[in-house]
């Protein structure tokens, strides 16, 4: 395969939920080749009558990401109804992929072998109710959740039934989390390059993360401490080379999370990765 065969996507997360409409709209205009929103997002738009703007702007669904709950008992129950709420909205669009990570936890005196056990299961759990609904359950390790490291995102990735749970990395988050993505890929992912079924593709400023007094990660970028592609320190030509050596046939979601306040607008922000992935050999639909 050629980086010219990979299927180049964008999230939403650069915008506002409440500018996701504006985000469909923008993402679908530069040519990406499909669409991530938020699973809450996602039932706004359902309570709103607003599912067509997909249709609408001519662009397709291909991916939810769904944050649960995956280390409290007592939150189970109210995870999983709200997971099956929004399983039901993707098997309306017929859209099959749920990048899923674990909440936001703070993470000081944190430890995930004390939890693992719970974790696996649970995520097996979750990701079988997926598997019924037609999505299957891409996990996303993420900064700030209860996996994130290296360590942690291997031995989770050994542990969980791979028949349903599948791996959906972020390569700025690794990077992030203090691992180089592509000993990921390589060393990990090599043996479960099978389960590979989302890619989220994210620069890192590569500034030493920091946090403020109640653990919250401080924002040296103006995005969550991310750069439009190119700017940063992730080596995506890597990344992306190893991709379309493997044959990878999922989407590649840029992805660039927005906040309160971002340095450029979105567009250009938008406008920059697209660049650098035609630099390198990536096709877009416009």
């Amino acid at each position: 395969m050629k980086l010219s065969d990979l299927k180049i996507g964008h999230t939403a997360i650069t915008w506002p939920d409440s500018e996701v409409e504006t985000a469909v709209q923008t993402i679908s205009e530069l040519g990406f080749r499909g669409v991530e929103v938020f699973g809450w997002t996602l039932k706004t738009l359902k309570e709103q009558n607003r599912l067509n703007i997909f249709e609408k702007h001519g662009i397709p669904l291909v991916s939810s990401y769904f944050s649960l709950n995956i280390i409290d008992p007592a939150k189970k129950d109210e995870s999983m109804a709200k997971m099956i709420s929004w399983l039901e909205i993707l098997r309306d669009m017929d859209c099959h992929i749920a990048a899923t990570g674990g909440d936001s936890i703070d993470r000081r005196g944190y430890n995930y072998f004390d939890h693992k056990d719970y974790i696996v299961s649970t995520v097996n759990e979750y990701a079988k109710v997926m598997a019924d609904y037609g999505v299957a359950c891409c996990f996303h390790q993420h900064t700030a959740t209860p996996v994130e490291s290296f360590s942690e995102t291997v031995d989770f990735m050994n542990s969980v039934n791979t028949e349903y749970v599948k791996f959906g990395p972020d390569v700025g988050q690794l990077y992030k989390g203090g691992s180089d993505p592509m000993v990921i890929f390589k060393e990990i992912v090599h043996d479960f390059i099978e389960v590979i079924q989302h890619v989220h593709l994210k620069d890192y400023d590569g500034v030493p993360l920091r946090h403020d007094e109640n653990g919250r990660e401080i924002d040296s970028s103006g995005f969550a401490c991310y750069t439009p592609l190119g700017q940063g320190v992730v080596d995506l030509p890597s990344i992306l080379k190893f991709l379309a050596e493997h044959d990878y046939s999922g989407m590649v979601n840029v992805e660039l999370d927005g906040g309160p306040v971002v340095p450029i607008p979105q567009r250009e922000a938008l406008t920059i990765s697209k660049n650098y992935l035609l630099s390198v050999g990536c096709t877009f639909a416009k």
